[in-house]
C-alpha cells in the first residue's frame, strides 16, 4: 500500500488533480504537473449532460459518481461534446458542472460502474446555521456537529469576507483560518471546505469578519467522503499550499490574474440633474517588498475651504515610515501644494469659465513621513467659485520610494450619473492601495446624494467622505452644486504558492505513561461510542536498573485483544536500554472499542515508558 501526505513527502506534483469542469465550458486538456501520472479519474457528475472522458474512452451519464480507469496519463482531458459512436442525446437547456479528480497510478482505487442520483444534487450535508456579519464588523456562532461530520462547508451566500476561522470548540484545533498570514485586503467570496474534521469534537467555532459591504454566510456538516480527496491519506496530512494563483479552485496554480484598476461610480439623488461637467482621478500605490498595505488610524475629517484653499486635518499623528495621501477639489486647475515634501501623482478637470465653473480633482501623497508632520494646505479655485474639499488618509506598508503605480483620469462631458475611470496599465503586482475622487457638478436644487463605487480586481471599495448635500452653505455658484466623493481600495494580495509538500495535522488523541521502576507502564485511549481508533505512532524505552535483562513486549490492544506485539529486550546490564520507535503503523481498532499502548512482562528491576499517538474517526 502506498501512503501519501507523509510529513517530509515532497512531490514533484500533487497526488491527486482536481478540476471543476462546467458545461458549456471548452474541451478540458491540462497539464498534470511534471512526475504526475494519472490512472484513474474520480467523477461527480452533477450536471445534466453526459461526459465524455477521452483517456477511457467512455461517457459517465447525468447524476452519477463513480471511478474511471483511464491509460495513463500526465494530461487531464474531458470534453461536453460525445462522439457519435456512443448515440447519446444531451439533454435541452444544460447546467451545473462536473467535479473531476485525476487520481496517481499509486494510489489505490479500483473502478467502479458508480451510483445514479439525482443531477445537480448536493453532497450530503446538514445545514447548521446561517451567520449574518455587519458591515466592517465580525461575528461569531458555536454548532454542534453530528456524528460522521468529515469536514465543515461555509458558503458566502452575499457579500464577502475578510477572514473566516473554523475551529474546534472542545480541541481548539485550527480547521481552517482565511486569508494566510501576512495577507490583507482580502475579498472572500464562494464555498470554503475546512480540513477533515476530528472526533476529538463534537463542536465547532466559526469566526467570520466582513469589509464594507458585510455579509451572510451558510455553515454546513459535509457528512460525504466525495466532498474530501480519496486518495489514501492514512497519515491524516494536509497539503501546506493548497490554493494558490487565482484561488478560484482547489488546486489552482496559475498566475495570478490583474486587470488595468478600474472604478465605477454612481451617483443618486431624487430628482438629480447633471450637468456639463464631471472629473474623476485615480491612482494605485505599490506596497513595499514583502509588507502587505493597510490603513492606520482614522481618517482625516472631509473638509471644505474656501474658494482658493483647504487645510485638512490628519486622523491622528502621522507614525515615521508611513504614506500620506490626500484627495484634493477645486474649481479650477491647477490645484497646488505649498507644503515641502508632497508630490502631485494625478490631476484632472478643466480651467473652469469665467465664473470658476469647472471640476479638478488631484491626488498628492508624501511618501516615507517623517512622523508629527505637519498638515498640509492645498490651494486653486478662484474668488467666488465654489468650494475646494479635501481629506487626508494614511497607510502603513506602502513603497517609500518612487510609490505610485499607475494613475487614470476621465474626464466627462455628458450628463451621466455613472462614470468610470480605468488606471493607464495593470499594477505591477496585486496588493495595491488604490484611491479615487470625483467631483460633480449639479444643476438643480441639492438633494442628498449617495455614491455606489465598484472597483475591480476583487479590491472592496471603502467609503472615506463626500458632501452628500452638494455644500450649498458658502461658496456655492448660483445655480449649480457640486458633489464630491472620496473612496479608497486595496487589491487582495493574491499568494502563487504551489502544493510542495505536506504538514502533519496533530493527532486527535495521545497519551504517556512512565510510572514507578518495576510498575507496567501502559496508556489507555477511552473508548468513543460509534468511532474508531487508528493508532499512528507508538514509543516504547526500557531502562534496566539491576544486572537482569528480562524478555519484554511492547503491545497495541483494540480493547482486550492484542493486535500488534513487538518483543524488546536489553542487555544485562545496569543503565542497559533500549528504544522502539513505530512511527507511520496505522493500526486500526474496531469501532466502539479503546485503544492501548503497553508494556507486558518486566519485572522489578525494568524502568518503562510508554507514549501513544491516535486519530479517532
Amino acid at each position: 500500500m502506498t501512503e501519501f501526505g507523509l510529513s517530509g513527502t515532497i512531490y514533484d506534483a500533487p497526488p491527486a488533480h482536481p478540476e471543476i469542469f462546467k458545461v458549456g465550458a471548452p474541451d478540458l486538456e491540462a497539464q498534470l504537473g511534471s512526475g504526475f501520472q494519472a490512472a484513474h479519474i474520480w467523477v461527480n457528475n452533477r450536471s445534466n449532460q453526459s461526459l465524455y472522458l477521452p483517456d477511457a474512452p467512455d461517457v459517465v451519464p447525468p447524476g452519477v459518481t463513480r471511478v474511471v480507469a483511464i491509460r495513463n496519463t500526465d494530461i487531464a482531458r474531458a470534453s461536453w461534446t460525445i462522439p457519435p459512436q456512443f448515440a447519446v442525446t444531451q439533454f435541452p437547456a444544460a447546467n451545473g458542472a462536473a467535479i473531476l479528480i485525476w487520481l496517481h497510478g499509486d494510489i489505490e482505487m479500483s473502478p467502479s460502474p458508480g451510483v445514479a442520483n439525482n443531477p445537480n444534487v448536493q453532497s450530503p450535508q446538514k445545514n447548521l446555521g446561517t451567520i449574518v456579519v455587519p458591515a466592517n464588523g465580525n461575528n461569531s456562532a458555536t454548532y454542534t456537529v453530528p456524528d460522521g461530520t468529515h469536514s465543515i462547508g461555509v458558503l458566502v451566500q452575499t457579500g464577502a469576507l475578510s477572514s473566516l476561522k473554523v475551529s474546534g470548540a472542545q480541541s481548539g484545533g485550527p480547521y481552517l483560518s482565511l486569508p494566510p498570514a501576512g495577507v490583507g485586503g482580502a475579498s472572500l467570496q464562494g464555498p470554503f471546505i475546512s480540513a477533515f474534521f476530528s472526533g476529538a469534537d463534537s463542536s465547532v467555532n466559526i469566526f467570520a469578519a466582513a469589509g464594507a459591504i458585510g455579509a451572510t454566510i451558510l455553515v454546513v456538516a459535509i457528512l460525504s467522503a466525495q466532498a474530501q480527496f480519496v486518495f489514501n491519506n492514512v497519515s491524516e496530512s494536509t497539503a501546506v499550499s493548497l490554493v494558490g494563483g487565482a484561488g478560484i479552485a482547489l488546486g489552482d496554480t496559475s498566475a495570478p490574474a490583474l486587470a488595468a484598476d478600474t472604478l465605477t461610480e454612481t451617483i443618486s439623488a431624487p430628482g438629480l440633474v447633471p450637468n456639463n461637467a464631471a472629473t474623476l482621478v485615480m491612482a494605485s500605490f505599490k506596497p513595499a517588498a514583502g509588507q502587505t498595505i493597510a490603513p492606520v488610524g482614522a481618517l482625516g475629517a472631509f473638509t471644505k475651504g474656501t474658494s482658493t484653499a483647504v487645510n485638512p486635518p490628519y486622523g491622528q499623528a502621522p507614525v515615521a515610515g508611513h504614506l500620506l495621501a490626500a484627495i484634493v477639489s477645486g474649481s479650477t486647475t491647477p490645484i497646488l501644494c505649498g507644503t515641502a515634501g508632497w508630490v502631485k501623482a494625478i490631476s484632472g478637470g478643466s480651467s473652469g469659465d469665467s465664473g470658476g465653473n469647472g471640476q479638478a480633482v488631484a491626488i498628492w501623497y508624501k511618501p516615507n513621513s517623517a512622523g508629527g508632520d505637519a498638515a498640509p494646505q492645498f490651494t486653486g479655485g478662484s474668488a467666488g467659485a465654489p468650494c475646494m474639499f479635501a481629506q487626508l488618509a494614511e497607510f502603513s506598508g506602502v513603497a517609500t520610494a518612487a510609490p505610485v503605480d499607475q494613475t487614470g483620469v476621465d474626464n466627462v462631458n455628458g450628463s451621466s450619473t455613472t462614470n468610470t475611470v480605468v488606471n493607464g496599465s495593470i499594477d505591477a503586482q496585486s496588493g495595491d492601495l488604490v484611491m479615487a475622487g470625483s467631483r460633480f457638478a449639479v444643476n438643480n436644487a441639492p438633494a442628498v446624494a449617495t455614491y455606489s463605487d465598484t472597483f475591480n480586481n476583487n479590491a472592496v471599495a471603502v467609503a472615506m467622505g463626500n458632501n452628500g448635500n452638494g455644500d450649498v452653505s458658502s461658496c456655492a455658484l448660483a445655480g449649480t452644486t457640486r458633489y464630491v466623493n472620496h473612496t479608497y481600495a486595496i487589491v487582495p494580495v493574491i499568494a502563487a504558492a504551489l502544493p510542495l509538500g505536506v504538514a502533519p495535522w496533530r493527532y486527535d488523541v495521545d497519551g504517556t505513561s512512565a510510572p514507578a521502576t518495576g510498575s507496567q507502564a501502559a496508556v489507555v485511549l477511552a473508548a468513543s461510542p460509534g468511532k474508531t481508533y487508528t493508532c499512528h505512532t507508538l514509543i516504547g524505552t526500557l531502562l534496566q536498573t539491576t544486572a537482569v535483562a528480562p524478555l519484554v513486549t511492547l503491545q497495541i490492544q483494540d480493547g482486550a485483544g492484542t493486535v500488534m506485539a513487538v518483543n524488546v529486550g536489553t542487555q544485562a546490564v545496569i543503565g542497559a536500554s533500549a528504544i522502539i520507535p513505530l512511527v507511520g503503523i496505522v493500526k486500526a481498532g474496531t469501532k466502539g472499542n479503546s485503544m492501548t499502548g503497553q508494556f507486558s512482562g518486566g519485572s522489578s528491576g525494568t524502568d518503562e515508558s510508554i507514549y501513544i499517538g491516535a486519530y479517532l474517526r
